[in-house]
């Protein structure tokens, strides 16, 4: 009994801290015709649970605007928006102490799908001819990960993959990019290929990076670098 309140509590923490990622926040958001909204966003988590009949998860992804923090909300479909640039407060410890900062945090829209009908959005990272970028989602007991975390709440097992902690904050879904294709997970582990392999063959045309991947000078811990190396060395 004592064990499941346990568990079922560090499943709360863990999906308040998820969640609360993607509440109402001060923003800009940049609409592909050239308008700008400013005001509050907010950017509803996605469940990545997935089978025959939503193979996707949801069929659109839409960030909710409001001009002030009274006004009602309107939804914005992923494809209509270039970016938004949320302001996060934060705190960081500064020689014992907890200082309050903020910082600017940009999210864009990306492919989900390879007939690119789905997009949703995600921190962009590293910019460049390949982005990085983070999606925090939902993950529930009929979601095949692996190498996650799993708590019991009201009896089921839910499993979350392992988060990444990067400068600009934490997602547990790290994706690479190339202009107009599909964003790739790149973080997780796969029961077919190992990530030096995923990595060196999204960047096989740069043999340099590869080589330095296989020979595991960059490793998953090292993404951001990888990414930075790959457009400033090889990006045509």
């Amino acid at each position: 009994m004592i064990k499941r309140i346990i568990c079922s509590f560090l499943f709360s923490v863990i999906f308040f801290q998820m969640y609360a990622q993607y509440s109402w926040t001060e923003a800009e958001v940049y609409m592909k015709n050239g308008e700008v909204l400013k005001g509050y966003a907010s950017l509803p988590m996605e469940n990545a649970n997935v089978n025959a009949m939503n193979p996707f998860g949801k069929s659109k992804e839409r960030v909710k605007y409001r001009p002030d923090k009274k006004s009602k909300k309107i939804k914005y479909d992923a494809h209509l928006v270039d970016s938004i640039l949320f302001t996060v407060t934060y705190k960081e410890k500064i020689n014992k102490d907890w200082i309050e900062k903020t910082r600017i945090a940009k999210y864009i829209p990306v492919y989900l799908d390879k007939k690119k009908k789905k997009q949703g959005f995600a921190e962009l990272i590293v910019d460049g001819k390949v982005k990085l970028v983070g999606r925090t989602v939902m993950y529930t007991s009929t979601t095949t990960v692996h190498h996650g975390t799993t708590v019991s709440a009201g009896g089921e097992l839910i499993t979350f993959p392992p988060i990444y902690n990067h400068h600009s904050g934490t997602h547990n879904n790290l994706l690479v990019v190339r202009e107009g294709h599909k964003a790739i997970k790149i973080n997780h582990v796969s029961l077919f290929k190992a990530f030096k392999k995923r990595a060196s063959e999204f960047f096989s045309d740069c043999q340099s990076l590869v080589s330095k991947i296989e020979n595991k000078e960059f490793k998953k811990e090292d993404l951001i670098a990888i990414v930075e190396y790959y457009n400033s060395n090889c990006a045509k």
